[in-house]
């Protein structure tokens, strides 16, 4: 008789996963709600990369580093989670949009996608409990679908 083993894949870490939308808490208890197709590491390197040009002087097309040079915040980067996975990109601008709209804190961001006031009220309740729970970005992906 043979013994079977079953391959478990590894956790997937929450940097490396892609079709996301993220939470970037802030200094100033406000956040910054994005959505991404690229790995979430990088995502987040284009932000820094784009605070330090703005930082230089550089014209940047970017929400997050103009809130942060203009209003002396840090991103608390390290801090930084996954809020839910979707590959379909209508969708995930969507979900960014409805996130935007439920955070219990003030976001900075803009959304992709505008979706009216009754659908905030729908899902408000799901989503303010995922901005409760912010897991470690390093620890698996635990999101709302």
């Amino acid at each position: 008789s043979y013994i079977h083993l079953v391959h478990v894949k590894p956790p997937t870490k929450a940097m490396d996963e892609t079709d996301v939308v993220y939470n970037i808490p802030l200094a100033d208890g406000k956040s910054y709600v994005g959505e991404t197709k690229q790995k979430l590491r990088q995502r987040l390197k284009n932000h820094k990369d784009n605070l330090q040009k703005a930082k230089r002087g550089e014209q940047v097309n970017s929400r997050l580093s103009e809130y942060q040079t203009e209003n002396h915040v840090t991103a608390n980067w390290d801090d930084t989670y996954v809020l839910t996975k979707e590959s379909n990109t209508n969708i995930r601008k969507i979900k960014e949009a409805l996130y935007m709209g439920n955070a219990p804190n003030r976001v900075v961001s803009l959304p992709s996608r505008d979706v009216g006031q009754i659908w905030n009220k729908v899902v408000k309740r799901e989503i303010t409990k995922q901005f409760k729970t912010q897991p470690n970005p390093n620890s698996t992906v635990n999101c709302v679908t």
